[in-house]
C-alpha cells in the first residue's frame, strides 16, 4: 500500500466525516467570524503562531463573545468567552460537553487515569474523593504554607539585592514565581520540600522547569497540522503513539512524567507510613477522603488503595488512579498556578514603572 494511496483514502474520510458531520450537526453559518486566509490549515497558524491569546482577545474585540473560526479543512470552531455561556458549559450542563478525544489522550499521557482524563461516572468518583482536600477550611488551613514560601521568596530577593556591588539585581520573576509554587504546592499538598527557592532544585523540578516551553511553544506549520489532525485519529491510536513516538515533545512528556508517577510512588508511601503512626498533617494528601492508603512495602494490598476512613470500596481510588491524582497536582497545578500569577503580575509592573516615571 503506497503512501499516495493511504494520503488519498485518509482525504477522502476527512471529506465523508464533513459531509456526514455538515448534514446532522447544528450549523454555525450565521455565527459571526474572522474569513479563513487556507482551506487546509484555517486559522490555526494565526491561532498558535501568534503571542498567547492575541488572537483571541482580537476576535472578542470584533466579534464579541462567541466567536467561530475555522480550523483544519476549513472545519467551523466556536471560540466561547460569554461568561454565562462559560458556566453553563463547565458547572450546570453535567456532562454534555465531553472532551474532545485528542485532548484526552494528551491528558492520559500526561496525568494517566486522573480526574482530567475520566468521565460520566467515574468523574464523580474522583471528584466525590478529591473534594475533602480542597474545601473552604482545607484552604484557609494551607495559607501559611503559601505564605512562608512567598516569604522566603521576598528574602531571597534581598539577599540577591544586598550582596550585589550596585545594590540591586534584575530578577527573572517568572522564573522565581514558578520556583515558590512548586515549593507551595510540594508542602501544601504532600508535605514535602523541593528546596526550589533555595536553588536545591530536586530531579523532577530540574526536568519540569522548561516543560511548558518545550511542550506548547512556537509551533512550525508541519507541527500545527499534526496537533489538529489528531482529531480525525482513533484514542486509542493516539495513545499508542504517545508511548512509542520519537518525537522530542513527546519524549520530553514521558520523561516528566516518569519522574513525577516515581516521586508520586515515594510520597505515597511515606504518607502511608506517617498516617499509620498518626503523624499525618494538615496537608491536601492527608485530607483526600479515601486516598489515605496502607502500603507494605512500598506496594499496596491487592494493588488497591485502601483508606484509612469509613469510605465505600467502590468509592475509593485504585494505586494507579491515586498516583494520577499526584501528578495532576504536580504537573498541571504547578503550571496554571505559576502562569496564573504571573500574567496576574503584570498590570502591577506596568503600573510601578508609570508612578517611577512620574516622580
Amino acid at each position: 500500500m503506497g503512501p499516495v494511496f493511504v494520503a488519498v483514502g485518509f482525504l477522502a474520510l476527512v471529506i465523508a466525516y464533513k459531509v456526514y458531520r455538515r448534514q446532522t450537526g447544528i450549523s454555525l453559518a450565521d455565527v459571526p467570524g474572522p474569513e479563513s486566509p487556507s482551506f487546509i490549515m484555517g486559522m490555526s497558524q494565526e491561532l498558535y503562531q501568534g503571542q498567547a491569546v492575541e488572537a483571541d482577545l482580537k476576535w472578542q474585540a470584533q466579534y464579541g463573545n462567541i466567536v467561530r473560526f475555522k480550523g483544519l479543512f476549513s472545519e467551523n470552531q466556536l471560540m466561547v468567552s460569554d461568561p454565562a455561556a462559560l458556566q453553563y458549559i463547565f458547572v450546570k450542563s453535567g456532562y454534555r460537553f465531553p472532551k474532545p478525544h485528542e485532548r484526552r489522550a494528551m491528558d492520559k499521557m500526561f496525568s494517566g487515569k486522573s480526574i482530567l482524563w475520566v468521565e460520566g461516572e467515574d468523574h464523580k468518583r474522583h471528584r466525590k474523593v478529591l473534594s475533602p482536600g480542597f474545601g473552604a477550611p482545607e484552604a484557609k488551613a494551607l495559607l501559611p504554607f503559601f505564605n512562608g514560601c512567598a516569604e522566603s521568596m521576598s528574602n531571597k530577593w534581598m539577599d540577591l539585592i544586598t550582596n550585589s556591588k550596585q545594590q540591586s539585581a534584575v530578577l527573572n520573576i517568572p522564573v522565581w514565581v514558578s520556583r515558590a509554587t512548586l515549593d507551595s504546592i510540594g508542602e501544601a499538598a504532600f508535605d514535602v520540600r523541593f528546596g526550589s527557592i533555595d536553588n536545591e532544585e530536586s530531579a523532577f523540578a530540574c526536568a519540569y522547569s522548561s516543560l511548558l516551553n518545550d511542550m506548547c511553544g512556537s509551533s512550525s506549520s508541519e507541527q500545527i497540522f499534526f496537533q489538529e489532525v489528531t482529531k480525525y485519529i482513533p484514542i486509542r491510536i493516539l495513545e499508542y503513539f504517545g508511548k512509542t513516538s520519537n518525537n522530542p515533545r513527546l519524549q520530553r512528556a514521558r520523561e516528566v512524567t516518569s519522574l513525577a508517577t516515581s516521586l508520586a510512588k515515594q510520597m505515597v508511601t511515606d504518607k502511608a507510613e506517617m498516617l499509620l503512626q498518626r503523624k499525618g498533617s494538615r496537608d491536601v494528601f492527608s485530607l483526600l477522603d479515601g486516598c489515605t492508603a496502607s502500603f507494605k512495602s512500598g506496594k499496596s494490598d491487592k494493588g488497591t488503595v485502601k483508606s484509612n476512613m469509613d469510605t465505600d470500596a467502590k468509592a475509593q481510588l485504585t494505586e494507579e488512579e491515586l498516583l494520577a491524582q499526584m501528578r495532576v497536582i504536580l504537573i498541571a497545578g504547578h503550571g496554571t498556578t505559576s502562569n496564573t500569577l504571573n500574567f496576574d503580575a503584570m498590570p502591577y509592573a506596568a503600573a510601578f514603572i508609570k508612578v517611577r516615571d512620574v516622580v
